[in-house]
Order: C-alpha cells, then sequence, then structure tokens
C-alpha cells in the first residue's frame, strides 16, 4: 500500500506544479531559433523579476568593472566599460522598462547594504558619462547583428532610459518617479522620445 500513496504523493505534486506554472506562465509563440517561448501572465510578476535580474547585472557588472581596476592584476580580467555597455544594451534594449519596474528596482535596492548600493551607483554614473563621452550606447558591438537601423536605435534608446532608471534607483537623494520625467528626457535627446 505504500508504493499507492507514495505515487499519489508524486501525482499531486506534478499537479500542483502543473497548475502553478499554468497561473504564472502562458505559452508565447517561438523565439528565433524556433524554440517555444513562455511570457509571464501577470505583469507584476515579470517586472520583479526583471528588476531583480537587473540588480543582479548592476552588481555583476560592478564586480567585473573591479576586477578591471584592481592595482596589480596581471592577467587582463573583468570587463572594460564599453564591454559593460554592450552587456547593458544586449539585456535592456529589447525592450522599454514599464513604469512599475523602477519602483520593483528601487525596492531591490533598498534590501542591499547601503555601501554596495554606493559603489555601484558609482559605477553607474561612471557607464552614463562614457555612453554620453561616446554620444551613445554601442550597439554596433551588441547581438544579435542585422537590426535595422531604426531598431538599433530604440534598443540604444530603451538600454539608456534603463542605465538611467538604474542609476536613480541607486541615489538615495533621488528616489522619486523616474517616469514622471519622462518629458524633460524627451527634451534633453529626441531619441528618448517615448511613445505613449
Amino acid at each position: 500500500m505504500l508504493p499507492v500513496l507514495e505515487a499519489l504523493h508524486q501525482g499531486a505534486e506534478a499537479e500542483v506544479f502543473s497548475l502553478l506554472v499554468a497561473y504564472f506562465f502562458r505559452e508565447w509563440g517561438h523565439n528565433t531559433d524556433h524554440d517555444r517561448t513562455v511570457e509571464f501572465a501577470h505583469k507584476s510578476l515579470a517586472e520583479y523579476f526583471l528588476a531583480r535580474r537587473l540588480v543582479f547585472a548592476v552588481q555583476e557588472i560592478h564586480e567585473q568593472r573591479d576586477q578591471r581596476k584592481k592595482p596589480g592584476s596581471r592577467t587582463l580580467s573583468g570587463i572594460s566599460q564599453t564591454e559593460a555597455l554592450v552587456h547593458w544594451a544586449e539585456l535592456c534594449g529589447p525592450t522599454l522598462l514599464t513604469p512599475n519596474s523602477d519602483e520593483f528596482q528601487r525596492r531591490e535596492l533598498e534590501l542591499r547594504d547601503h555601501p554596495s548600493v554606493d559603489s555601484w551607483q558609482q559605477c553607474l554614473a561612471g557607464l552614463v558619462s562614457a555612453s554620453l563621452a561616446a554620444e551613445g550606447m554601442p550597439m554596433g558591438q551588441t547581438r544579435p547583428s542585422g537590426q535595422s537601423f531604426p531598431e538599433l536605435l530604440r534598443a540604444a534608446r530603451n538600454a539608456e532610459a534603463a542605465l538611467l532608471v538604474a542609476l536613480a534607483a541607486c541615489a538615495p537623494c533621488f528616489l522619486g518617479r523616474l517616469w514622471q520625467m519622462r518629458s524633460w528626457f524627451g527634451r534633453f535627446s529626441p531619441r528618448w522620445h517615448v511613445e505613449t
């Protein structure tokens, strides 16, 4: 009788898992490699996981940039500012952040220790400065190649906006909603004009 109960228990676990997957995800289509893709059924859950991924990316970029700057390093480890911007553009370029994403990101950063967030802010400020000095993101080095010029401009705008949102989320004196300033960003740079 014990194997029968165990089989029922395993079947119930599989059904619960299947129910959770059906509740949180739905099939969306196929990617460029013809693999099936899924999307989050609930937008706020997707925004939460996106915020966690962006905070992890900021931490990762900071650690890699620190390795590059480390004095006495015999090997060229870590990443350059350009490589960090390419990574950020590949991560954030495909889709414009939603207005709630910055709030989730700010809340996620509040859970981190302040000295780390302060150093991440300095790293992000350096990336913003490098992007401005280079007159934009290094979109020519991103993957996948073969995007049209308007697609690259849109992706650059998305990545630049996400970079500023991350920088603002790290800034303790600037925790207000960045998305309320969209019109200012539109005047700052015409390519940042966001269609609503």
